[in-house]
């Protein structure tokens, strides 16, 4: 049975080149990625499809410190009700947090099990 499809990339140009609005429902960004961090990533990407649902997979001390970098994107994830899953993640909480907002950017009412 497959959960998700996903096109993975260890490079952020690459990953921005091959995306296209409305062909994701989700995008995992990490914050620490060679050429550009993960908030310069996510600001393209939501230049491309605003409506995109992004999770952001870092560690709490990465994150806390880009917030004092880029407090309006960080404001934005958080209204917008993006996902910032902390590391290290298993695989079943991965899957749970992107379900949950997979169910979210469909208008699904969540309840926690």
């Amino acid at each position: 049975m497959r959960l998700f499809e996903v096109d993975a990339f260890d490079d952020p140009t690459q990953a921005l080149a091959s995306f296209r609005s409305n062909g994701y429902d989700a995008v995992i960004l990490d914050v620490k990625m060679p050429y550009m961090d993960g908030f310069e990533l996510y600001k393209k990407i939501k230049m491309l499809d605003e409506k995109i649902k992004v999770c952001f997979l870092t560690s709490v001390y990465d994150f806390d410190y880009y917030r004092t970098l880029y407090p309006d994107i960080v404001h934005t994830i958080e209204k917008n009700e993006d996902c910032i899953i902390d590391k290290p993640v298993g695989t079943e909480q991965l899957i749970k947090e992107i379900s949950k907002i997979l169910r979210s950017q469909k208008g699904e009412i969540i309840q926690e099990k």
